[in-house]
């Protein structure tokens, strides 16, 4: 190369790898020191990371990144980032695990339930003893079940008709440049339900850079079968036990970077609100 070159002229690629973080290229250049830094410059408003080192009237630049793209140059990837969260949801009562039990053991339960609820609001309702009424009107009421529906109704009568349920959410970051103009891997199927294994293949995909970590997943696989609502408490063909993707916010962070955030939630959900991944 002449010395003082104005553009910048690659120099071929240097590879690195190690068990841990993988495969890492380097893939440097040089020209006139000015280009360079102008050259640099670019770089930085592109959020791309390298090094820059001057040799008297040239320059040295060094991009260093996990991949290559189909020219063996290096290319921008995103950088991921996993973790698990507590994640603390409000349901109405009425889609309460025992609440859904008491209604497919004991069909319209709900409905003379909700009745007695106004009834009660207009002073129209004597509450002692509510279950022996219910045991009346249901005579397979079980005396368990009867003290079910009696705490329920005194909780609707005091406007009580929500209440939090604490689970586990996936949270995967994804860090980009601002003018990164590829798809993501995990994007698509948005407010899908997700079964363990469906998860478990889409955040071990082999596109992303660094695939979610097994222990992560070791945990989540053991709520997910641990944590499993009773099917007794529910009609399978309403609800869904399983992990809610959600829309993939993006905000911009230091030096042109965007994270684009993507939230798996373990729950039991509505099969009317949202449809399953498959």
């Amino acid at each position: 190369m002449i010395k003082g070159d104005p553009s910048p002229v690659p120099q071929g690629l240097a590879f690195d790898f190690d068990p841990r973080d993988g495969l890492t290229v380097s893939s440097p250049f040089r020209g006139e020191f000015g280009a360079m830094l102008g050259y640099s410059a670019t770089l930085r408003a592109a959020g791309i990371a390298h090094s820059f080192t001057q040799d008297g009237l040239e320059a040295e630049i060094v991009l260093r990144t996990s991949r290559l793209n189909e020219n063996n140059t290096a290319e921008e990837v995103p950088q991921d980032e996993w973790s698990i969260e507590a994640q603390s949801s409000t349901f109405s009562l009425y889609e309460h695990p025992k609440t859904l039990r008491l209604e497919k053991l004991y069909p319209n339960i709900l409905s003379f339930i909700k009745a007695d609820v106004e009834a009660s609001k207009a002073g129209d309702l004597t509450m002692t003893p509510y279950s022996e009424k219910l045991q009346g009107v249901y005579e397979s009421l079980a005396e368990a079940d009867a003290l079910v529906a009696d705490m329920l109704l005194r909780r609707l009568i005091t406007d009580g008709t929500e209440y939090s349920r604490e689970s586990y959410k996936l949270v995967h970051t994804q860090t980009v440049s601002g003018d990164y103009g590829q798809d993501l891997p995990t994007d698509g199927n948005v407010l899908k339900l997700y079964n363990y294994g469906e998860l478990e293949a889409e955040v071990t995909d082999s596109s992303l850079t660094v695939p979610c970590p097994e222990r992560l997943l070791t945990k989540l696989e053991n709520a997910f079968t641990d944590n499993a609502p009773d099917t007794s408490y529910y009609l399978a063909a309403d609800y869904y036990w399983g992990f809610r993707k959600s829309p993939a916010p993006e905000r911009l962070i230091a030096n042109g970077k965007v994270q684009v955030i993507t939230e798996y939630t373990l729950e039991l959900w509505s099969l009317f609100a949202y449809d399953r991944k498959s």
